[in-house]
């Protein structure tokens, strides 16, 4: 009895040594921000699979990502998106770090913004239709360039 629990223990030790050994895997999109006016605060991204939430209801994204800013620019990584599918990213510079995007009494956003395609803003948000992609797999880059009020 006690050498089946000693093989049973060195079995579950070993499983997640190797797990913790695998390599991670997962599809990665980057993506690169330019134009980001201060390096200041974080980018923050979202990742959308269809028309649903986009462009700020982050709760709807299936996959999110923040980075820091270096010299005007971010670079983000996703790495829960399925290739062959598509999706629309949105992003926003929160300057201040509170986690939302701080707009005017109007509505019109105060910290930069962006979204895939470089899908433009036209009396209101940029449209999913406009942003969407298909993501080809890992090695796939984008570029978008941060828009400012």
């Amino acid at each position: 009895m006690k050498t089946k629990r000693s093989l049973l223990l060195l079995w579950w030790a070993w499983l997640i040594t190797a797990a913790a050994q695998a390599p991670d895997t997962a599809p990665e999109l980057v993506v690169e921000v330019h134009s980001i006016r201060s390096n200041t605060g974080t980018v923050r991204a979202f990742a959308f699979p269809s028309a649903k939430g986009f462009p700020s209801e982050g709760t709807q994204a299936v996959d999110r990502t923040t980075a820091g800013i270096v010299n005007g620019t971010a670079l983000l990584r996703f790495r829960g998106l399925v290739p062959g599918r598509s999706y629309a990213i949105s992003l926003f510079h929160d300057a201040n770090d509170d986690r939302q995007m701080n707009k005017n009494w109007l509505g019109i956003p105060r910290e930069g913004y962006g979204a895939s395609n470089d899908a433009k803003a036209t009396m209101g948000p940029p449209s999913f239709e406009d942003a969407r992609f298909l993501f080809q797999g890992s090695g796939q880059r984008l570029r978008i360039q941060m828009r400012y009020f």
